[in-house]
């Protein structure tokens, strides 16, 4: 499956946080899992990892 869905479905994701679109996008990753990732699908990978962890990096938490 492609790397640019998969980069649609995690800059939606950074958008609204709907899990369906993280879920999605971790069914293609685990698809790359039988091969050596390249560059960009490893900067995928960490991006949305980052995004789990740390869902509001730009918002004030009062």
């Amino acid at each position: 499956v492609s790397l640019l869905k998969c980069r649609l479905l995690v800059a939606c994701y950074a958008e609204v946080f709907d899990e369906e679109l993280a879920a999605e996008a971790h069914a293609i990753i685990d698809g790359w899992k039988e091969r050596e990732l390249t560059r960009e699908e490893f900067e995928m990978v960490e991006h949305l990892k980052s995004l789990e962890e740390n869902p509001y990096p730009n918002m004030d938490m009062e």
